[in-house]
């Protein structure tokens, strides 16, 4: 989680040095071992400093780690995060004529 909030903090100050590409990714590595609830919290953030700044947030996220996810309410009296609208469903192209990037192997 500390390597999280550094990297929104170095989004802030990219951001306002106009020295930010539009996009922060993170893979699922950053929640390992997270407890449910700081997961929906941070994504919270995510969500509401990525609005705020006008910047793309994209996190690779094991769906077990998703599960983990309560919807209960925070210490103010807002729900946590519900993560349905923000899923990209699955697209698999498993068909003969597919291959990766376009190259057969």
């Amino acid at each position: 989680m500390q390597v999280f909030c550094f990297d929104w903090l170095l989004v802030e100050t990219a951001k306002k040095n106009d020295r930010f590409p539009g996009f922060l990714i993170h893979d699922s590595h950053i929640f390992d071992g997270v407890d449910g609830r700081q997961i929906g919290l941070a994504l919270k953030l995510a969500q509401s400093k990525s609005e705020q700044l006008g910047v793309q947030y994209i996190v690779a996220m094991n769906s077990d780690d998703l599960q983990k996810i309560k919807h209960e309410e925070d210490i103010s009296g807002e729900e946590i995060f519900d993560p349905t609208d923000f899923i990209m469903p699955t697209k698999l192209s498993d068909y003969a004529g597919g291959g990766l990037f376009g190259i057969r192997f």
